[in-house]
């Protein structure tokens, strides 16, 4: 006998019944967060390009990953990610919460996570 599941992991993505990606965005939000809180703590030992790599490595390719199957997610998960860039941008520029982070993405030549989902949804 088969029982339905509400939500099932396939290939590092978790996809619900509706397919609106919630539970996959809050589970990658999750994630960075908890890595970029520890990041945060020890900024102070790298210089600014060792911070990026390991923002690299471990955020931001858990943010984009499989950005291309859940590009028609809400503006509500959208927002979620973003918040999660804007975090990671912080910490590179050491900025505190309510600074302008636009000229800090730029310069990290960062394309917005709405931006990207665009053109992950035209290639």
């Amino acid at each position: 006998m088969l029982i339905p599941s509400k939500s099932v992991k396939d290939l590092g993505v978790t996809l619900d019944r509706e397919l609106t990606f919630d539970e996959h965005i809050n589970n990658v939000v999750k994630c960075c967060n908890y890595s970029l809180c520890q990041i945060s703590r020890v900024r102070h030992l790298f210089n600014k390009e060792h911070i990026e790599a390991i923002l690299n490595s471990l955020v931001f390719s858990k943010l984009y990953f499989s950005s291309t199957v859940w590009s028609n997610t809400t503006k509500r998960n959208v927002a979620k990610l973003q918040q999660v860039q804007n975090f990671a941008a912080r910490i590179v520029d050491n900025k505190k919460k309510f600074e302008h982070i636009t000229p800090t993405l730029k310069a990290l030549k960062a394309i917005p996570v709405s931006d990207k989902l665009v053109l992950n949804a035209r290639s």
